[in-house]
């Protein structure tokens, strides 16, 4: 008796570790899932024959997409080329083409999406380029990199301030 009693306990152990398991698992796939960003679609605001030329990166999420909504409402008409492209794309561009480079990137485990890394570890003048980021944690332990950058979390109440500092960085260039 007393060793079908314990098998039946072992079994009600390894039946309520094995649940524990798997919820922490569908969790964290969960949680992955929901901040994985999606690629963006390339596109262009005004036409390419505008004198100054700005390259803008970003990744495609709710935050970011109301960002970019808003810059393109903005510079909609004006004197200045923007094309849009997602991260994974930027090594398709070259820095020399562009009077600005505004990347907008997300921080997942305290470092920048790889594609953008490369690419600014390829090309280390920064003179014209403004790294802005996104992460949960609200700061980034800036590695290797010698570039200023600013860091918040993707909040909607913070949308207004990525639209400015991006708004300002073009203005800068159109003077």
């Amino acid at each position: 008796m007393k060793g079908e009693n314990g098998m039946k306990h072992s079994k009600k152990i390894l039946i309520v570790v094995s649940i524990l398991v798997i919820i922490f698992a569908g969790s964290m796939l969960t949680y992955r899932y929901i901040k994985t960003q999606r690629v963006l679609a390339s596109y262009e605001i005004n036409t390419s024959t505008e004198v100054k030329r700005v390259l803008l990166v970003s990744q495609q999420s709710a935050f970011k997409d109301k960002v970019l909504d808003e810059v393109k409402n903005h510079f909609a008409g004006k004197s200045v080329y923007i094309f849009v492209t997602d991260a994974t794309k930027i090594g398709e561009n070259n820095p020399e083409d562009w009077d600005f480079i505004q990347i907008i990137t997300t921080i997942e485990s305290n470092d920048l999406q790889k594609d953008v890394y490369n690419y600014l570890m390829d090309n280390r003048d920064y003179s014209n380029v403004s790294l802005l980021t996104t992460a949960d944690s609200q700061e980034w332990k800036n590695k290797n990199l010698d570039i200023d950058a600013y860091t918040s979390a993707s909040k909607q109440d913070n949308v207004l301030e990525y639209v400015n500092r991006i708004i300002d960085n073009i203005e800068s260039i159109m003077k």
